[in-house]
């Protein structure tokens, strides 16, 4: 499977903070749709800017389709939803659609005002952008970059101020330009929403790459009461990870003991984000 967006050894710092570590390398492949998970401060903005060239890392590569993301025509079909934006004063409907038909021929008046209706939503044509709440501006902002025929979607933070009816809204639309074959790309500190929204995951802790892969993967691995492993060091020994109430290990492990195969649970993305963040430098 090709993929859409290839890093291979990227850093960035700022002053004596790594921002990004070396050597950060991942791909996001084409049509999936990727969570970039981790805690608020990780990476993940940095991480994003990077890969539309918005800041230059101090090393490695960015490609975008098979072109280098320094190359403007790679970013051709790329449609990104900061996780902040500030609207210049005395700006409405028309004005910022206007100047986004510039750069993507393939929006309209009328196919955002058809994202909006999708998104039950009403805003007067004229109406000023700073006078819409938080939630409206960032519907807005997503029927913007929603709109036409876009091929790879970056979404920081999308989620950021909606209410949960337009959040599912908001997950049905992504759903439905996956199925059409567009990838998306789409960070979160948020576990749910990770869990809810993505096929595949990226976690991401302080600059540097905690595991990744797909959501099924985390599947392999059962989560089993502490208590219920007494006396059974060989087990515990085996463990990825264990804290004061679980220990957390390969299935496989378990079915090779009878009388410990139906103890275990699933792991959850959250349980699998726990123990990626506190072994990924052990």
């Amino acid at each position: 499977m090709n993929a859409a967006v290839e890093i291979v050894g990227v850093s960035k710092s700022y002053g004596k903070n790594n921002a990004i570590q070396k050597p950060f390398s991942c791909s996001i492949r084409d049509g999936s749709t990727t969570v970039l998970l981790g805690q608020n401060g990780a990476g993940k903005t940095t991480l994003i800017r990077i890969i539309l060239d918005l800041i230059r890392s101090d090393s490695g590569t960015v490609m975008i389709n098979g072109k280098c993301s320094s190359d403007p025509s790679s970013r051709e079909g790329v449609r990104y939803l900061p996780e902040s934006v500030v609207f210049p004063r005395k700006c409405n409907f028309n004005d910022l659609v206007r100047n986004y038909k510039r750069y993507r021929s393939d929006v309209s008046e009328t196919s955002v005002m058809k994202m909006l209706e999708y998104f039950d939503i009403s805003i007067s044509r004229n109406r000023y952008i700073e006078q819409l709440s938080k939630g409206q501006r960032q519907l807005f902002l997503l029927a913007l970059i929603m709109s036409g025929d876009p091929s790879l979607l970056i979404l920081d933070e999308p989620m950021d101020g909606l209410d949960p009816i337009n959040t599912r809204r908001v997950r049905q639309r992504i759903k439905d330009l996956s199925s059409k074959g567009t990838t998306v790309f789409q960070s979160t500190h948020r576990i749910h929403e990770a869990e809810v929204g993505g096929g595949e995951y990226i976690i991401i802790n302080n600059g540097t790459i905690a595991t990744t892969g797909a959501i099924k993967s985390i599947k392999k691995y059962s989560k089993v009461p502490a208590e219920h492993l007494k006396g059974n060091a060989g087990i515990t020994d085996l463990a990825i990870y264990r804290d004061e109430e679980y220990v957390y290990i390969n299935k496989a492990y378990l079915c090779e003991h009878k009388n410990l195969s139906d103890i275990g649970n699933d792991m959850s993305l959250e349980d699998m984000y726990i123990v990626a963040i506190n072994t990924h430098d052990n």
